[in-house]
């Protein structure tokens, strides 16, 4: 997000002042920056708490998964993606050490919630979530700030792997994305034993200069890529920050070739939402698992007492269904 990142600026700026800036010594301070794209595994939590209490809301498909029951042949899944607007409260638009509270509770409401920007305060976001499997956080971080993805789920997650974008532009201008480990990731949702979809979550460069929007075309190459040799074949479920406007002509084009590349498609043009922002849900289904597009919404419940939004994006949630498809291989005479 564009705000987000002139935010991260300052707090760079802060820190370099402060003699904190070590890591930044040697940047330039503008400009493209071509680094590694490393990459890092990480195990999903557990946590200790199984129960749901009188906040939580499940759908029927996920209160099945906790109690024992047959193996469904379909479900449904209702689907979080929000950038939380956790940069720290110093340098901060926002109130994140009031509004990151609240924001908390209201994850129940969703069976998956991947976020954006969960920087400074994620013992705050997961303080009241009662998802029983959710991401670990980025460990180390080559920037000032780590990646902010994470992803809550009453689905049993796989490991997670967190790929850094290999190009950033910007450190003290520019949207400053080089102070953040932006990135996307990537892990498995088990739907039912047996059943599984490939999960991504991610936030894009930001920043309108002409070197912003070739930098994210870069960004998304890379996912395409990482893509078709991770998830070939595999349904794909993907949400996050993608900081792609339809108002720009070339940030159009970037994402009509990644959904072509990848064979995804955006579940609020499924629906027929007609109020496309950056904040996105594509996915595909595969020849053993189909996936329809049953809800698209902006959920108004992001708010504060005042009726504020808690962050300077809107919550966009989606309700999918999901079903086994027939096996291709039955063979036809006996």
């Amino acid at each position: 997000m564009e705000h987000g990142s002139s935010v991260l600026a300052l707090a760079g700026a802060l820190l370099l002042a402060g003699g904190g800036g070590s890591r930044l010594d040697n940047v330039t301070m503008g400009g493209l920056a071509e680094r590694s794209a490393a990459s890092t595994w990480s195990r999903a939590l557990r946590s200790t708490e199984q129960t749901p209490n009188a906040n939580t809301v499940l759908s029927q498909d996920s209160a099945a998964q906790i109690a024992p029951a047959s193996a469904p042949e379909s479900g449904r899944l209702s689907l979080l993606t929000y950038n939380v607007a956790g940069l720290p409260e110093l340098v901060s638009g926002s109130d994140p050490e009031v509004n990151t509270g609240l924001i908390s509770p209201l994850l129940n409401h969703y069976d998956v919630a991947l976020v954006q920007e969960d920087f400074s305060y994620h013992g705050l976001l997961t303080s009241q979530a009662r998802h029983p499997y959710r991401s670990e956080p980025m460990q180390s971080s080559l920037a000032l700030m780590p990646d902010g993805l994470n992803l809550f789920s009453r689905f049993a997650l796989g490991w997670v792997h967190r790929v850094r974008w290999a190009q950033c532009n910007g450190y003290l201008g520019a949207a400053s994305d080089c102070l953040a480990d932006k990135g996307f990731s990537y892990t498995e949702l088990t739907l039912a034993p047996g059943v599984t979809v490939d999960v991504y979550n991610l936030h894009a460069e930001a920043g309108r200069s002409p070197l912003d929007v070739d930098v994210r075309r870069a960004n998304f190459e890379q996912l395409a890529q990482y893509i078709h040799a991770r998830s070939q074949n595999r349904a794909v479920i993907l949400a996050g920050d993608t900081n792609l406007p339809l108002s720009s002509v070339r940030d159009g084009e970037t994402l009509a070739r990644f959904m072509e590349s990848t064979g995804l498609s955006d579940a609020c043009r499924r629906f027929g939402c007609g109020d496309e922002r950056l904040d996105r849900v594509l996915l595909r289904g595969s020849q053993e698992l189909e996936l329809e597009v049953l809800g698209w919404w902006t959920d108004r419940r992001f708010v504060d007492v005042d009726g504020a939004p808690l962050s300077d994006h809107l919550a966009v949630g989606v309700e999918l269904g999901w079903s086994k498809r027939q096996s291709l291989n039955l063979v036809a005479e006996r």
